[in-house]
């Protein structure tokens, strides 16, 4: 591939601890206690002819359209590179700093946070830049339907689809190595409080574990409303390893392009934002629990398939789950689904080892208040769970919830 040089570098961007954490809900004020593991922004910057684009993908939830022009308007000037010919990432970590407006509600920005982070982008390009050396680059796409599902609908669209570009060195080994793929990272739980990049971290660490030498950097993809298939349950590095697997099968199959053509189009999209006031939430949370409390609709039937059905059913759930676990025998889905009076229409990734059930998507009849307020306190009797809501539309829509159920 004549003509086509390569550069990759990296910053850290770990914050300092105390500020707060983006993500996983409105005021939740969550500030970090420690680092688990490094933040980063990586920068690979590809050039062929006259023409030059740089990638960065940053661990954080998102950035801002001011940071992201700052940073920009730094690196045209220390390289030529056209602003338009620059694109920030983030990876959508919900355990970094806030570095995007939400109206501070789902992480108030920290200032030095946003102050110092234009700079970082530039410095990570700069670090490419200076190593610009002949590269091929090489791709490879397939599927990873263990990667991640539809929080909203059962059905609903997930994108399954991983790329892998591979830039590789004049000797064959890689400079560096991208993986594309579309999913919330959001595996830690959402009480964390330490720095992470969540599973992309673990994807990159495994890359370049096993090709010495490299830089990994990861690439998020449509999730929207797509979630990890260990969603909020601290397995950030099964959920990694799982993906990396895959990455590391394709980056060995990538085949490298005949023709490279570089190009880059920018363009401002403005999307309006409401975010609520904490006023609002606490008003939207006492209009549902005046409807959780009218338990009148649907009569004797309704309050008899509520509280006594839904607490035989979970007590069945969850001791025969005891119990096959015990026996080291597998569950399956549909083992449950043909059970009469269980209000649940979905359950996802039930793993027979490690002790975890997680039910995504209830009750079809109730809204997600009720059956929330019903199960919890029967769940609590049977000692042989702890309930921890992971994500919940209940304030939204009725219908939608999911829950994270562990054994003792």
């Amino acid at each position: 591939m004549p003509g086509v040089f390569g550069g990759v570098g990296r910053v850290t961007i770990t914050p300092e601890l105390g500020v707060e954490l983006c993500g996983y809900g409105p005021y939740r004020e969550r500030r970090a206690t420690g680092v688990a593991d490094d933040l980063n922004a990586t920068a690979l910057a590809i050039k062929s002819g006259d023409t030059t684009v740089v990638l960065i993908s940053c661990d954080l939830v998102g950035t801002d359209h001011e940071i992201v022009k700052a940073a920009r308007e730094l690196i045209e000037a220390r390289h030529g590179i056209p602003a338009s010919s620059v694109m920030i990432a983030s990876t959508h970590t919900h355990s970094g700093p806030t570095a995007i407006s939400l109206g501070n509600t789902w992480g108030a920005v920290s200032p030095k946070c946003t102050e110092t982070l234009p700079q970082s982008l530039a410095d990570s390009v700069g670090v490419a830049m200076d190593e610009m050396i002949p590269i091929t680059l090489c791709h490879a796409r397939g599927e990873i339907a263990e990667l991640a599902h539809n929080r909203v609908a059962a059905d609903g669209p997930v994108d399954q689809n991983m790329d892998v570009i591979r830039a590789d060195r004049e000797d064959g080994e890689p400079l560096a190595i991208i993986c594309h793929a579309s999913s919330h990272a959001v595996t830690n739980r959402h009480t964390n409080t330490l720095v992470s990049r969540d599973f992309p971290g673990v994807i990159c660490d495994s890359l370049e574990t096993i090709w010495p030498g490299s830089t990994a950097m990861f690439l998020q993809g449509a999730c929207g409303d797509v979630n990890p298939n260990f969603v909020h349950t601290g397995k950030r590095l099964e959920a990694g390893l799982i993906a990396a697997g895959r990455a590391v099968t394709l980056a060995a199959m990538a085949e490298p392009l005949e023709v490279v053509r570089l190009s880059a189009h920018s363009e401002v999209v403005e999307l309006p934002m409401a975010p609520l006031t904490a006023d609002e939430v606490v008003a939207t949370a006492e209009r549902e629990t005046a409807k959780m409390e009218k338990n009148d609709s649907g009569g004797v039937w309704a309050r008899f398939y509520r509280e006594w059905l839904t607490s035989w059913s979970a007590n069945w759930v969850m001791t025969s789950w005891q119990t096959l676990k015990a026996w080291k025998y597998k569950l399956f889905a549909s083992r449950i689904w043909s059970w009469p009076g269980i209000p649940l229409s979905c359950f996802r990734n039930i793993p027979s080892e490690c002790g975890n059930l997680r039910l995504a998507t209830a009750s079809c009849r109730w809204d997600m208040q009720e059956v929330w307020s019903a199960m919890c306190p029967i769940l609590r009797r049977t000692r042989l769970v702890r309930m921890k809501p992971i994500w919940c539309h209940g304030f939204l829509r009725s219908g939608d919830f999911a829950l994270t159920w562990e054994i003792f």
